[in-house]
């Protein structure tokens, strides 16, 4: 898997901080390991500043963490690419298993995400 080419994240004029990830393309083909032409580059908004600082407030880490996961598959989405739980878990600085828990509570709250192995609805 490649690595992220931008693992520090940049900060931004308007104060939040962007970090530019690979993951794979949307349709990228199942069943053997991805080549490095099925990778896509996306930005990602790592920090959104007063926004995710007032969320964290209201919902503490756990929920700013599950509000980046959404944020992270819709950036990704609309970018042309499908996150794995692999990629939002290094970005995240969490265990894949914490994203897989994540991402179990937001579809049980209804959300809808597109990853890379799971559509959900």
């Amino acid at each position: 898997q490649p690595p992220s080419p931008d693992p520090a994240g940049q900060p931004q004029a308007d104060g939040r901080v962007t970090r530019t990830v690979l993951i794979p393309r949307t349709g990228a083909p199942w069943g053997r390991p991805l080549r490095a032409d099925e990778f896509v580059e996306v930005i990602w908004t790592i920090d959104t500043g007063r926004q995710d600082e007032a969320l964290k407030e209201l919902k503490g880490e756990v929920g700013l963490r599950r509000a980046r996961i959404l944020r992270f598959c819709a950036e990704g989405n609309v970018q042309g690419g499908d996150p794995r739980e692999e990629d939002l878990a290094r970005v995240l600085g969490v265990s894949t298993r914490t994203i897989r828990s994540d991402i179990a509570y937001l579809r049980a709250q209804g959300c809808s995400l597109q990853t890379r192995g799971a559509n959900l609805h």
